[in-house]
């Protein structure tokens, strides 16, 4: 007993978490079997109708559907001792077999202003109620951010980061697909415009090194970004004057950084859920605006219609009216952002 929580039995205080019951034979044992009270849940049993005890309903789910040994075992750190040390001390006393569980992974809590969220607390913040004003995307970011073993400090400044930290990740992928997808690499090569070829190997690696530690998901993050910091660096470079070896490292970094990040459970390439109804809802009214009649059946279709009327503009030479364009979509939230390949725009 104490084997989880590194407790020792004679360390352990008689009466320090719940008052103490004379009719135990030892102080520390604690209860399999209730006997019921009025208007609770009941059943019979040979010592007279009772329910399970706190720690006896959690063996029993394990034992019915994990059986007797499982290999992964999760809960809060809040939930070491006593509840999981109890589950572990009855469920091999009953079986026989040892160990219950192979692994434990305890989580950090979830606080608010540095209290841990709960019911009985009334600061509960609903999963429901986030999903109506975040991508799920986002919270998942949000939580990955931390190790799980850590606290978790939950502030609505904290998800707005989250969001323009799955900002950078969408807009690197449509930046260097746009890239990869258009004309946008010279007839020659040019052995010195090359990007290194070891730095897909190098993330990738660190990537993997942070998920081996025990699940540093924010190092393996830190390794992502880092990589698209790189790429990003080569990019900005020696755009325009990319030879025609690097559509190979685009199109590997493309499809090698989704693949990672959806280790992660985050899949990309949904974009149009940043745009929030608000933002929706100014570009169509601005589209109207701009006189457009094509039609349109996604935020992309619309987007991309704004920008053929900006592009038709320039053409024209009429600047002002591209600017005026330009400047208005900046204020909307989306950047516009002019390639020797096209416009493209990012989310802000």
């Amino acid at each position: 007993y104490g084997k989880l929580s590194g407790r020792n039995k004679k360390d352990l205080k008689v009466g320090a978490r719940v008052e103490i019951d004379s009719s135990k034979r030892n102080p520390l044992d604690f209860a399999l079997w209730k006997k019921a009270k009025p208007d609770e849940p009941n059943w019979d049993s040979p010592w007279g109708k009772g329910r399970p005890g706190w720690h006896i309903e959690c063996s029993a789910m394990s034992l019915k559907y994990l059986n007797m040994e499982f290999d992964i075992h999760g809960g809060g750190v809040d939930l070491i001792f006593p509840h999981h040390e109890n589950e572990i001390t009855q469920t091999e006393a009953y079986t026989g077999k040892s160990p219950f569980v192979k692994y434990w992974m305890h989580n950090g809590l979830l606080t608010i202003k540095s209290e841990k969220m709960a019911k009985s607390v009334g600061n509960i913040v609903s999963l429901r109620e986030l999903l109506k004003e975040f991508h799920p995307n986002i919270l998942r970011l949000f939580y990955l951010s931390n190790h799980y073993k850590s606290p978790v400090d939950f502030t609505y400044e904290k998800l707005e980061e989250a969001k323009k930290n799955w900002m950078r990740l969408e807009n690197f992928i449509d930046s260097i697909g746009f890239i990869s997808d258009r004309d946008s690499f010279t007839a020659a090569s040019g052995k010195d415009n090359l990007p290194d070829r070891e730095i897909l190997k190098k993330y990738k690696k660190k990537f993997i090194e942070a998920m081996s530690d025990d699940f540093n998901t924010a190092a393996a993050l830190g390794a992502i970004f880092e990589e698209i910091r790189e790429i990003n660096l080569y990019i900005e470079k020696f755009i325009g004057k990319f030879p025609k070896e690097a559509k190979g490292f685009f199109d590997k970094a493309k499809k090698e950084t989704v693949v990672l990040v959806n280790v992660l459970g985050i899949k990309l390439g949904e974009r149009n859920n940043l745009f929030s109804n608000k933002v929706k809802e100014e570009l169509f009214v601005f589209y109207g605006e701009l006189g457009g009649k094509e039609k349109w059946h996604s935020e992309n279709d619309l987007m991309e219609n704004i920008l053929n009327l900006r592009e038709e503009a320039r053409k024209k030479k009429d600047w002002e009216a591209a600017d005026s364009i330009r400047n208005k979509l900046q204020e909307i939230g989306i950047e516009v952002e002019d390639t020797p390949y096209g416009p493209r725009i990012n989310i802000i």
